[in-house]
């Protein structure tokens, strides 16, 4: 059986419950889910409880944003799996990221009407129907509103790093990221390395083994991002330095419905092996 280690539910900028995320899965005959919810683990609770329901062992998780020094629109994101979700440091760092966000949607919002868009925070925080807020959100409103035509559109004129209401987020360090998730029972990897976004594969390599000397456990080696000469690549290179694997389609919903959970652009494939991987290295490092 397959299974999808990267996916996200309205309690950040995806378009399904937890519950509804959870049926999906076992529609797609999906053994094992997930939740990485950016800079929230509310979800995780409702999604254990309905994979338990449904027969699909569910991960709890979460994606963080890492404020790193990168090439051009280079960014960082790493996943914890495994993470105790009631943690009290883990959810008090995780509001703070909440709060900073609504004051970057202000900024933005405000930064928008400035160009005579009429966006109100009401109206993104009503949209964004409880998630953790983000440019998707405003992207996705813009559509609706008739300001442009996609979401691909919104960031390219308005939000995307250099156009005119792009604002900065407030972001943790990898250090602070990765110690974060360890005291939360949790085991780090690296989302989608390929959006390091550095010219050659090398480079993203020795980036990876920098963060491995700090704490990283592994990489999302599987990602719709990924083309199979990446992916081939990554491969080799996780094996010859002892880096755990995962992989999954990112999943969001409407919002992103080129990547259907399970499958990524169609052609993804994560083998129920990488997730008993994962749990027996998780398993290994809390005995």
């Amino acid at each position: 059986m397959a299974v999808d280690l990267h996916t996200h539910t309205i309690h950040s900028d995806g378009t399904l419950t937890p519950a509804d995320l959870v049926k999906k899965a076992k529609k797609m005959q999906l053994s094992a889910i997930a939740i990485t919810d950016h800079d929230s683990v509310s979800a995780n609770d409702e999604a254990i409880i309905s994979g338990t329901e449904y027969g699909v062992c569910v991960i709890p998780g979460v994606e963080l944003s890492i404020a790193h020094d990168l090439p051009g629109s280079g960014h960082m994101h790493l996943l914890g799996y495994f993470i105790d979700y009631n943690n009290l440091p883990l959810k008090k760092t995780l509001q703070y990221l909440r709060n900073e966000r609504i004051h970057r949607m202000e900024k933005i919002s405000a930064c928008l009407r400035e160009l005579g868009i009429s966006i109100t925070m009401e109206e993104i925080i009503q949209f964004a129907a409880g998630g953790s807020l983000g440019r998707p959100h405003v992207a996705a409103l813009l559509v609706r509103k008739k300001y442009v035509s996609t979401m691909r559109e919104a960031f390219q004129h308005y939000l995307k790093k250099g156009a005119p209401a792009y604002v900065k987020k407030v972001k943790l360090n990898a250090q602070e990221a990765i110690q974060l998730i360890k005291n939360a029972g949790g085991i780090v990897l690296i989302a989608h390395p390929i959006s390091l976004n550095f010219p050659v594969y090398k480079d993203i390599g020795t980036e990876i083994l920098k963060l491995k000397k700090i704490g990283l456990d592994g990489i999302e080696l599987y990602h719709p991002a990924h083309n199979p000469y990446f992916t081939h690549w990554l491969q080799n290179f996780a094996e010859q330095n002892d880096l755990l694997i995962s992989g999954g389609s990112d999943f969001h919903g409407a919002v992103k419905p080129e990547n259907k959970l399970g499958s990524g652009n169609g052609n993804l494939t994560v083998d129920d092996q990488v997730y008993y991987d994962l749990v027996a290295y998780h398993k290994k490092k809390n005995n």
